[in-house]
């Protein structure tokens, strides 16, 4: 067994403790994985979007007193001292004179406590750009449709909230959405999932992260919007079809398993857009198992650009395979790609475009098409990928050539942006809007919902209604490439509700009736305009 040292969340940017990779030559995914990724013990976490801890406690009184306007502070002399506290409370907890959230002592001498056991699961959108983000507007308010809101079926799984009674030592136990639709409950969603006063569009919303890789030349995006605070320390800089985009892309796989509630990872570049509201997209990929990535055999893996010399105890031939550059992998695949040490070295050492001097011969050779999937292939996970060389992101390659067709602001369209999704038999839009437009509940209408309609929304909802409109494993879920110019075009369509695509909030005067004009769009833009110098570049 070779055992190498786990620099990789280091390389994100990110201080951890000592921790090593356990390698087995020509072990499964799993003894690849060992206890590298999810063992790394964070020292260094920023400290931005976190709430003080008096801003927390002043926060959880006020929602108390808002909630339960008749909630008592606890009485000293109801508990005793060294008595069995139930719910996992502590003695100092109980006998505080500070309202605690998710605890109510009753006139009746009957202590309630609510029990939040809610597990989200996040996406992480990793960014590979060249520095500008020139869609940044779009991507801010596609997110904030999702600010405040949990998936009802997180609220009404059993054990997620639930309501216990103690008195006399004895204690009863309720779960579900009587329980979840509680008044002490209610309270404790509302202190869990608080955001401060000035929280950015990221902040405000509980199911998703960013990550970004700019060149390092680039410094910082503008403070408060989405993207501040989401960009590496650590980057390298880029060039197309060589390795470094594949070392920029570890580096942002990196980043994001460092968060273990992070459960699928989706590779975007600055000219990526999405096709659905972020609804879908979180519904659509906790609904799937498979990462959305070819890791099988076929005509397109073009063995050509396989070379001897890149043969390793554990990767040979045929395990050799192509697939496209943007991805979406499981929490699973994306572990193995970051703990995988062998064939990144192999592909490091002989994976590239120009005179190779083992081969003695001009090899063209791109290893963010062929790196992950040859990964996986080689660790038997070919049947755990959809086969989709897209990789669930449209792109148009009818032009030929080395590099996808653009598309620019007199290109946009609502049939061009229809048939970027695919197939409408298999991608059938429509239901799988309404449904997970239905799937979600906002914490603060959940607040003020009497429980009888309350309790209604997360057994109907929580039922999971968008099982059975889920799209494709094959239907694209993101697009591009729409470069800068297109971006005021594609405001004014999704704003415009009589377009119907669904993606962004419209109005039925589309963008001038929402108060966007175009100029104002495109200040929107930071650095949109930039100039980037080639050697930065890279993305096709």
């Amino acid at each position: 067994m070779e055992t190498l040292p786990a620099s990789h969340a280091e390389q994100a940017g990110h201080q951890v403790a000592p921790a090593y990779l356990a390698i087995t030559p020509g072990g499964s995914l799993e003894a690849t994985l060992g206890a590298a990724v999810a063992g790394a013990a964070v020292t260094e976490v920023s400290p931005k979007g976190q709430v003080e801890q008096q801003e927390v406690q002043q926060h959880t009184a006020a929602v108390l007193r808002k909630v339960l306007p008749g909630a008592q502070a606890p009485e000293t002399e109801s508990i005793q001292a060294g008595a069995a506290l139930p719910g996992g409370w502590t003695e100092q907890q109980l006998l505080s004179s500070e309202p605690q959230p998710g605890m109510l002592h009753t006139s009746e001498g009957e202590t309630l406590l609510c029990e939040a056991n809610i597990k989200l699961k996040k996406v992480a959108l990793m960014f590979l750009t060249t520095g500008p983000l020139p869609h940044a507007q779009l991507w801010e308010e596609w997110l904030g449709q999702v600010a405040g809101s949990l998936p009802a079926s997180a609220l009404a799984t059993p054990g997620a909230l639930c309501l216990k009674r103690c008195r006399s030592g004895r204690c009863t136990r309720d779960c579900g959405p009587a329980a979840a639709c509680s008044p002490l409950c209610r309270a404790q969603l509302a202190s869990q999932f608080a955001v401060p006063p000035n929280a950015t569009a990221l902040q405000r919303q509980h199911l998703f992260s960013i990550y970004v890789h700019a060149p390092p030349s680039w410094k910082r995006y503008p403070a408060g919007s989405l993207f501040d605070g989401t960009l590496l320390r650590r980057r390298v800089f880029t060039a197309w079809g060589s390795h470094t985009l594949m070392m920029a892309e570890r580096r942002l796989l990196a980043a994001a398993v460092m968060d273990p509630a992070n459960a699928w990872f989706v590779l975007l570049s600055e000219t990526t857009l999405p096709l659905y509201p972020p609804q879908v997209l979180w519904q659509q990929l906790q609904h799937e198992t498979r990462s959305r990535i070819s890791a099988c055999w076929g005509e397109h893996v073009m063995s050509q650009r396989y070379s001897r010399f890149m043969e390793t105890p554990t990767f040979r031939a045929e395990h050799w395979r192509k697939s496209s550059q943007w991805f979406m992998l499981t929490r699973r695949h994306a572990e193995a790609v970051v703990a995988d040490e062998t064939v990144h070295l192999s592909f490091l050492r002989h994976c590239r475009t120009g005179y190779d001097r083992y081969t003695r011969a001009y090899r063209s050779c791109i290893s963010d098409e062929h790196l992950i999937p040859s990964l996986l292939a080689s660790l038997g996970e070919d049947r755990n990928t959809t086969c989709d060389w897209s990789g669930g992101t449209f792109i148009d390659w009818s032009e030929g050539g080395n590099h996808p067709r653009s598309f620019w602001a007199p290109d946009v369209s609502k049939g061009l942006l229809v048939g970027m999704r695919g197939d409408p038999q298999q991608c059938r839009a429509e239901p799988a809007l309404q449904a997970a437009a239905r799937s979600f509940v906002r914490l603060k209408d959940l607040a003020v919902a009497q429980e009888a309609a309350c309790q209604r929304t997360l057994e109907v909802e929580g039922g999971d209604p968008f099982a059975a409109t889920k799209l494709g494993e094959h239907c694209a879920m993101m697009t591009r490439k729409f470069v800068a110019d297109s971006a005021p075009a594609l405001l004014r369509l999704l704003h415009d509700c009589s377009q119907g695509l669904g993606v962004l909030p419209c109005s039925p005067g589309g963008l001038a009736a929402a108060g966007h004009g175009a100029s104002a769009a495109q200040a929107a833009l930071p650095g949109a305009a930039a100039a980037v110098p080639a050697a930065e570049s890279g993305l096709s």
